[in-house]
């Protein structure tokens, strides 16, 4: 049961639930993406939007064990490019309706660093028409968050900027 803070109080629940949507494939197909609205605190007005990853079927299952498992199984990236998608799917409709915003995405140094999803992420924008210096600027921004795995760091700092000569920040 959830309980006030959206928390699962079934630890020992959850886990098994996401170990058997792993063992049939089925966990990114059950993972989604809500979107909260970041606030300019000054203002009171939304300035962005932030997506956050959730399971349809347990929703308030803890995101650290969410990615713990997706790491383990090698499917980090791929859910990452979800991330993505669901982001310049949210900003393109909010840019339709004249009402543009950034959004931001999660992500570890060591999915970031993954030439695998460098080459993925700027497909994607190309393919959108967001790369470049012109509107699509900082339409995604790419939170980096804490991460014990050792990365290249000079190679991480190259891709960084990569991804922000195609607009993201």
């Amino acid at each position: 049961l959830a309980t006030g803070t959206g928390r699962s109080e079934d630890a020992a629940g959850d886990r098994r639930m996401i170990a058997a949507l792993l063992a049939g494939s089925r966990l990114l197909p059950n993972l989604h993406y809500e979107f909260l609205p970041k606030i300019d605190l000054t203002t009171d007005q939304v300035v962005g939007y932030e997506a956050l990853a959730r399971l349809r079927n347990i929703p308030g299952v803890n995101p650290e064990w969410l990615f713990a498992a997706m790491t383990d199984a090698g499917i980090e990236a791929a859910a990452t490019m979800k991330a993505v998608t669901a982001a310049l799917d949210l900003w393109l409709a909010l840019s339709v309706e004249q009402r543009s915003a950034p959004v931001a995405i999660n992500c570890s140094q060591a999915v970031l660093a993954d030439p695998l999803l460098q080459a993925a992420l700027g497909d994607e924008l190309r393919r959108r028409g967001v790369a470049s210096n012109g509107p699509g600027r900082g339409v995604l921004i790419i939170e980096i968050t804490e991460d014990a795995r050792p990365v290249d760091t000079q190679r991480l700092v190259r891709d960084m900027n990569g991804l922000r000569d195609l607009g993201v920040v």
